[in-house]
């Protein structure tokens, strides 16, 4: 897989879950459930959305572990932008 196309499914799968997050937040704070407020006449659609929800933590959850576990490849880990050496070096302190 492509580092453009990994870059993608994370961004995504990040924002779908973080919509998912506020979702529920909203149900157990407020008792109020957003997503069937919106589509409360289409129950399949509404299971749809909480079926992507759920693949987008699984999704995350997978990354997660490869990254912890050491198995991210350093084709596949981001780089340092270049500036980051010089100001690392500037900020150290001389003895």
């Amino acid at each position: 897989m492509t580092s453009k196309l990994r870059f993608l499914l994370n961004s995504t799968a990040t924002m779908v879950a973080i919509v998912g997050a506020l979702n529920w937040g909203f149900v157990g704070l407020f008792e109020f459930n957003p997503v069937h407020a919106i589509f409360g006449s289409n129950k399949w659609l509404e299971r749809a959305l909480y079926g992507v929800v759920g693949l987008s933590a699984i999704w995350l959850a997978r990354s997660a572990f490869k990254a912890s576990a050491g198995m991210v490849s350093e084709k596949t880990r981001p780089s340092r932008p270049r500036y980051a050496w010089r100001l690392m070096r500037e900020s150290a302190p001389m003895d």
